[in-house]
């Protein structure tokens, strides 16, 4: 890995973990993946080969610079929505701090809204890491825009079973979807798109 992004992903890991102690209020938690969901990411990325990911739930960009790093040199992209004002300013200079900027396009709306507007079977990896109320609500649009033998990856499956369990029930239900969860960080529940 460049040291630069190492160095990067490093300071925004421990900014992110004492940032959310010290803050009562939920709205300006960094709310960041654990390292080891990021390097899970990042396998999952570099050994799928894809090339159009979609982020919901952009942070800081902690999580956005463990896939993006893998796409320098490449064609390959991330598209990432965040609707917090700070957050993606913060995730902006991230970006450009990374020197990954071409690799990234970032949206500063409703992930609802930008959904509606994609067209079908636009992205070949989408990791989902957002407000949990909606994933039900926004299903129908995130299954429509992922390819097909494409993976969604949804984070704090453990961490936050009771806020995503409807979401894990219907996605098991589907007989034109394959899940697992996997106990990395707080818990990843993997979705393939038959």
């Amino acid at each position: 890995m460049d040291t630069s992004i190492e160095s990067l992903l490093n300071e925004l890991e421990s900014f992110g973990l004492e940032n959310d102690i010290t803050v009562k209020e939920d709205s300006p938690k960094m709310k960041n993946i654990t390292k080891d969901t990021g390097q899970f990411l990042s396998l999952l990325i570099k050994n799928s080969k894809v090339k159009n990911v979609l982020e919901i739930g952009t942070s800081n960009g902690y999580s956005t610079i463990w896939i993006a790093k893998n796409f320098i040199n490449s064609d390959a992209h991330v598209t990432t929505v965040e609707i917090d004002d700070r957050k993606i300013v913060m995730a902006r200079a991230n970006f450009r701090r990374a020197n990954l900027e071409k690799y990234v396009t970032s949206h500063h709306e409703d992930a609802g809204a930008f959904l509606k507007r994609q067209a079908n079977e636009t992205f070949d990896f989408i990791f989902l890491d957002s407000d949990r109320s909606h994933y039900i609500d926004w299903w129908e649009d995130l299954n429509r825009v992922l390819q097909r033998n494409s993976l969604m990856i949804v984070d704090n499956a453990n961490s936050h079973r009771e806020e995503v369990a409807d979401f894990i029930k219907l996605i098991q239900s589907s007989e034109s979807h394959d899940s697992l969860i996997v106990s990395v960080g707080k818990g990843v529940f993997i979705i393939h798109k038959n």
